[in-house]
Formats: structure tokens, sequence, C-alpha cells
């Protein structure tokens, strides 16, 4: 088993992963909690740790392990990713997004695929078949986009996330739901239509928040994966081990 410690702009998870690949149990908290990883590492026969955290500074968190007795990795630029990376910027590529592929390749290695998280933000992450990652897109989430509206506007309302009746609103509140969630939707459709234009087959994921959300609602057939993330970053783990001095 390994422990994933996956630490976001406003919680931390922790997820013990079987030997198959299975989150056999999931811990959120606030801030990171040195007290929960030393009950998890009691608890669980683990074999290896790996830290991701786009908050904190890796010095700032390397003490907490000290003396642990378990091989830990961090997740930084000098880790080996699976797969080729053709995004310009690498060092700007965020850690989701990098998991997210990740993830996509234990499910549906040799097929390509568009990875879509929907978070905070709605990313989009395509690699091919043959394993080079070609970036993707990124664009405002739901809540984004409802809080957005009503901060640059004078008068309109922030509204509740709620699936409308029709997509054409008849009242101010129904309007900003219709545009917002139909919005994304039109969205995310376009974006695997355009994706299978130009590649052919593809395989579509999606993980994040509002997955159950939007997934229901999207054309193509997808496999939605809430723990793609944790999945991905377990796959950087194992593909890291056999090189960590």
């Amino acid at each position: 088993m390994n422990l994933i410690i996956d630490q976001g702009n406003t919680s931390t998870k922790y997820a013990v992963v079987s030997v198959q690949g299975q989150v056999v149990h999931k811990t959120i908290t606030p801030n990171f909690d040195t007290a929960v990883v030393k009950q998890l590492v009691q608890n669980h026969p683990l074999r290896a740790i790996l830290v991701s955290s786009v908050r904190h500074d890796y010095e700032v968190l390397k003490p907490h392990f000290e003396g642990i007795g378990i091989q830990v990795v961090f997740f930084d630029d000098d880790c080996r990713l699976p797969f080729t990376n053709l995004y310009a910027t690498p060092k700007t590529l965020g850690k989701d997004r990098i998991a997210g592929v990740c993830g996509a390749l234990k499910y549906f290695a040799g097929q390509n695929c568009l990875v879509i998280d929907a978070g905070t933000c709605i990313t989009y992450d395509f690699i091919d078949a043959e394993k080079n990652y070609h970036g993707g897109s990124i664009s405002p989430g739901l809540e984004m986009r409802l809080k957005a509206m009503q901060h640059f506007t004078g008068k309109l309302p922030l509204v509740s996330l709620e699936w409308p009746e029709d997509f054409t609103g008849n009242s101010t509140q129904t309007a900003l739901q219709a545009g917002t969630v139909y919005g994304a939707v039109n969205e995310i459709n376009g974006f695997i239509a355009r994706y299978k234009q130009r590649h052919g087959l593809l395989q579509v994921l999606m993980c994040g928040g509002d997955t159950d959300f939007l997934a229901k609602r999207c054309e193509s057939e997808i496999f939605a994966a809430s723990d793609l993330v944790i999945t991905g970053l377990n796959e950087i783990l194992i593909y890291n081990l056999p090189h960590v001095a």
C-alpha cells in the first residue's frame, strides 16, 4: 500500500492506495496534519508516501516526515513522468493536471485520452496513444462563473448552482443558471467534438467536484473517476520508486 498526500489550495487529502490501485481509505483536513500521517502509518502496511503540494514549499513539509521509517517522495520537477511532456512551459504545468493525465494512462493505456477536471476551473488535458502530452485548455468553473457575473456587474445577484428547467431562463436567476450550466456543458461538448475531429477515437475522463453535476448531461460517453488525481499521483510514485535514492 502507498499513502498519497495531496495538498491543494483549500484542503489536504490523505489517501491510502492498495497494491491493485484502489483507494481504500481517504481523509481530508483543512491544513497539513502530522497526526493524521502518523495514524495512517500506524494503521496501514505502507510501502511509500508521495507528497504533492501547491501550497507549501517542500522544505517546510520535510521535517514532518523525519524518522517516519518509510520512503517519502516529494512530487517536484525532478520526478520522472511516464509520458513525453510537449508542454512549452512544463514548470508552470499544474501538478493536478499532470496527475490527471497519469491517471488516464492507468485506465486507458495506448489510447487517446482527454481528461476534464471540473473543479474551481475546468481544465482539459490531452494525451495521445503514444503517451505524448500535448497540453489543453483552462476555463472558469461553475461557481467561478456565477461569482464573476455578480462581482463584475452592478445589479446581477449571486445565485445558487442549480440545473434550470430550460436553457431559456424566464427570470434573472434562471437566466444566470442557464448561462452557467448550459454554457459549460456546450463548452465541454464542443471541446470533445474538436478533439475527436482532430484525433479520431478518444477516451474522455472527468474528475473534480462538479463531475456528477456535469458528466451525465454531456453528449459523449464519459468515464467519471472521482479519484483520478489520486490514482495518477500513485502511478507517479510507483514510476519513481526504483529511481529514488
